[in-house]
């Protein structure tokens, strides 16, 4: 989406806002002997208390709709696991609480991965992931490419030591959830499509320690790592600027 009003730009921030402390909020909640399932109520409660809507709920990306409000992932589930009371957080796992907002009619898309407890196992794993997005995203302004903020999200991972998910991408957003351009985890400078001012993206990336390959998990909706191995997301979302971009969530 291109943003062409200010009160388009208005509600993506305020949307961005309220997104930003329900996350944060929520993973002070993500502790051992938690489900993922009352995190997930707890996103609820706090979205209807704010007077959004949450974007994923119903949402369907060719798997049927989906069912839940949050995807809380744990270890080798990487993106869209379904929250479940079943699903038991503990020491040591590392949870990836993503989500979406639709505020004013307009979306915005985070996620964070936070390791469970204070044994630091996966410091180096999660600052690697941390680091590729924040060289992607002082590569978001107009005259740049898609693929500009992709191959630093590659370097970054691959720099590491780990490797980022080749059938995932970052995506457009504003008045749907996803919209063009896509953003890969990698990929070459100057490639991809051109980046212009007050366009707004969901920029992540999803890495594991592993091998890139992905098999669906038993939830129907969680793509996991094929070999079991850890894996981990960060998202923000942005308006592309002339400089320097404008991190709304």
């Amino acid at each position: 989406m291109i943003i062409e009003k200010k009160e388009q730009l208005e509600a993506l921030r305020e949307g961005g806002k309220i997104n930003k402390k329900i996350l944060h909020d929520a993973l002070k909640k993500v502790v051992p002997g938690v489900s993922t399932y009352s995190i997930n109520e707890f996103v609820v409660k706090e979205m209807n208390k704010a007077n959004v809507k949450p974007s994923f709920l119903g949402y369907d990306a060719g798997d049927g709709p989906y069912p839940y409000s949050t995807c809380i992932s744990i270890n080798y589930h990487l993106v869209h696991t379904l929250p479940s009371k079943k699903s038991i957080i503990k020491d040591g796992d590392l949870v990836t609480i993503d989500m979406g907002v639709l505020h004013k009619g307009f979306h915005t898309d985070t996620a964070f991965t936070i390791e469970v407890g204070s044994n630091n196992n996966y410091k180096h794993f999660l600052a690697s992931g941390k680091k590729s997005l924040k060289n992607a995203l002082k590569k978001a302004k107009a005259g740049n490419y898609t693929g500009d903020l992709s191959y630093e999200m590659q370097k970054a991972v691959e720099g590491g030591g780990y490797n980022v998910s080749v059938d995932l991408v970052g995506h457009g957003i504003g008045r749907k959830l996803h919209e063009p351009p896509q953003v890969l985890c990698y990929g070459k400078k100057g490639t991809g499509d051109l980046l212009v001012k007050n366009m707004a993206l969901a920029v992540e990336v999803m890495y594991m320690v592993g091998s890139p390959k992905l098999t669906i998990g038993s939830d129907g909706f969680s793509l996991d790592t094929y070999d079991g191995s850890i894996s981990a997301q960060f998202e923000h979302t942005l308006v592309v600027g002339e400089k320097c971009p404008e991190i709304l969530v």
